[in-house]
């Protein structure tokens, strides 16, 4: 069974996956200590949550950098609609625009978000996320 082949380190380090050392990053480390430590924990027939995982595992220097770059892209995303909110009404009274005009301006960002993510994310899928993530980046900024 699956769950045996992951209780035994041979088996786990005879993975395809885990093989090649310069793969295997900090995430890939905390699945496998999740999964690992879901399937030691006991009876197979009891349920655990994922709270009761993550609490086993502990709060390192990993998940401090993933929280705060979410921080940082949720600090970002505020920080634009914070902008769009001040824009507006100065666009408005600089260039004499209708209330009409003015939120269809406000409204082609969040147009423009929603053909930008679909279409990266159709590059991403078909190149991967890291040749997606610079192609976007290059095309942008280069």
């Amino acid at each position: 069974m699956f769950a045996d082949c992951l209780l035994h380190s041979t088996c786990l380090s005879k993975s395809k996956h885990i093989r090649d050392s310069s793969t295997f990053s900090p995430a890939s480390s905390l699945i496998s200590s999740v999964i690992l430590l879901l399937f030691k924990m006991g009876d197979e027939s009891r349920s655990y949550t994922v709270d009761d995982a993550l609490a086993s595992v502990g709060f390192g220097k990993f998940q401090m950098l993933v929280l705060a770059y979410a921080g940082m892209g949720w600090i970002s995303e505020a920080m634009e609609m914070m902008l769009l909110s001040f824009v507006g009404p100065a666009l408005q009274s600089a260039w004499n625009l209708s209330s009409h005009e003015q939120s269809m301006i406000t409204s082609v960002v969040f147009a423009g978000m929603l053909v930008g993510a679909y279409s990266w994310g159709v590059v991403a899928d078909k190149h991967g996320r890291r040749k997606g993530f610079l192609y976007c980046n290059g095309y942008f900024c280069g």
